[in-house]
């Protein structure tokens, strides 16, 4: 059995302290997290109809929007999905078992031990799927992807090799599980292929929310390819809802780059992936400068007009007609 962190580690019911902030996050960190964009989504969401009040998400990656929407009063119910189950499992556990989830991560002592315990039990569930809710394994895929996607800010190296003050970080990093944040709106969580979920919440008062993988970019599990990329975009299109589809049209560079002729190869390339699933659909995008070591841009392609939003077949700026 793992040893579990010491008692005088964990917080403590009756020490004093401030009002707890609610977490900012679901904890995850992932390819292509969207915590940057949470300002601009909430901006472009109040574009919507009021009778829009259940928010879908195909592909959830960190979880974070599904996180945001939960928090917006407009949206009765919340719906996300990721074909990955150790993903589907922690993020149900976060939102509809965050006491278990608590517990769970409370009992893991952060050592190389329970690093290498962990990926037994990530591989052991590998290709599990159930609607059952498994904080323990939750709890184990939070700590890997804790070491795993750290970029610096946490050092792995850190908790792994048992360095002084590795309990004390850890406890910091899972601060925001302690008071996750309790909704009575429903939060329901899929795990199956993004296709299917758009298929099957495919509603007229349903706001869809699309971020797909970047198509032909190295660092996923799976490759995510252009066939792939197009056959989401033409689900997404075939909507009856309204949606939102995020999608990287360059790598990261140095400086933003004004015209398509100063883009690198790849850049045009996956431009003209983009461009000829959305092209000639009468919808409209916006791009965004996503900063995070180098400049990259970020176009956000829906059926619906919004503040700042461009036609997407013209290119002219939305006048607000």
């Amino acid at each position: 059995k793992l040893a579990t962190i010491p008692a005088h580690t964990a917080p403590s019911r009756h020490t004093p302290a401030s009002t707890p902030k609610k977490p900012s996050d679901t904890g995850l960190k992932v390819l292509g997290n969207k915590k940057w964009f949470l300002d601009n989504f909430e901006e472009i969401i109040q574009a919507l109809p009021n009778s829009v009040d259940t928010f879908v998400e195909s592909c959830t990656g960190s979880g974070i929007v599904a996180f945001e929407a939960c928090k917006q009063k407009r949206f009765k119910r919340i719906i996300t999905n990721d074909i990955y189950w150790h993903k589907s499992n922690y993020l149900r556990a976060f939102f509809l078992a965050s006491d278990a989830l608590k517990a769970a991560c409370l009992s893991l002592r952060p050592d190389r031990s329970t690093y290498d315990e962990a990926n037994k039990v990530i591989e052991k569930y590998k290709d599990y799927s159930t609607d059952e809710i498994l904080p323990d394994v939750a709890a184990r895929y939070l700590f890997i992807n804790y070491c795993n996607n750290s970029r610096g800010r946490l050092n792995p190296n850190n908790i792994l090799e048992g360095n002084e003050g590795a309990t004390e970080k850890y406890i910091k990093y899972l601060d925001s599980l302690w008071n996750s944040y309790r909704s009575g709106k429903k939060v329901i969580i899929h795990n199956e292929d993004a296709s299917v979920t758009i298929k099957k919440h495919n509603r007229k008062k349903h706001l869809l929310f699309v971020d797909p993988p970047y198509p032909e970019t190295k660092g996923y599990e799976n490759k995510f390819s252009s066939e792939n990329f197009g056959e989401i975009a033409k689900d997404t299109i075939a909507f009856n809802g309204y949606f939102i589809f995020c999608c990287r049209i360059t790598k990261k560079h140095g400086k933003i780059h004004e015209h398509d002729g100063a883009y690198g190869m790849d850049d045009l390339h996956i431009k003209h992936i983009i461009d000829n699933s959305f092209l000639g659909h009468g919808l409209y995008f916006r791009d965004y400068p996503y900063n995070k070591s180098g400049i990259a841009i970020e176009r956000v392609i829906t059926n619906f007009p919004f503040p700042g939003c461009s036609h997407y077949d013209t290119g002219q700026p939305w006048q607000g007609e």
